[in-house]
């Protein structure tokens, strides 16, 4: 399945699950593109219980995960979550390797403005990227 597919799969599937419920909340964020970092995330706000989604999410699990709100305050609120079983190729070595990634996206909530930093479990590797969340429509 390629990126853009990925991106009407995520953009179809938030409006979706938008309609269904009238007290959810889909924020889309557009991310920067940097290597490890997905370039739009969902996380979407449900009746009290939170959900990320993104293509490597999709290609993984085939649906949104559960997120977890670890800051909520007048400024920002950040989400984490954690995806299993991301194949990847170590550089140094030439191999692939099946990671587990831990994802954290902080969004303010007066501009929009997102962070996302996304740590590879076991290992140095880290990655970032910044960009902006919008209420999805």
């Amino acid at each position: 399945m390629n990126l853009n597919t990925k991106t009407a799969l995520c953009a179809v599937f938030a409006i979706s699950v938008s309609a269904s419920a009238a007290l959810a909340v889909d924020y889309k964020c557009e991310l920067k593109a940097n290597p490890g970092v997905p370039p739009l995330i969902y996380v979407i706000e449900d009746k009290g219980e939170t959900y990320a989604y993104d293509g490597l999410i999709d290609d993984i699990y085939g649906k949104p995960i559960p997120a977890k709100i670890s800051v909520d305050n007048d400024k920002r609120v950040t989400y984490s979550w954690n995806v299993n079983g991301a194949m990847g190729k170590n550089s140094n070595l030439g191999n692939s390797v099946n990671g587990n990634i831990n994802f954290r996206l902080t969004r303010q909530k007066a501009s929009g403005k997102a962070s996302l930093q996304g740590k590879l479990v076991g290992y140095d590797n880290s990655f970032r990227s910044s960009g902006k969340c919008t209420i999805a429509k």
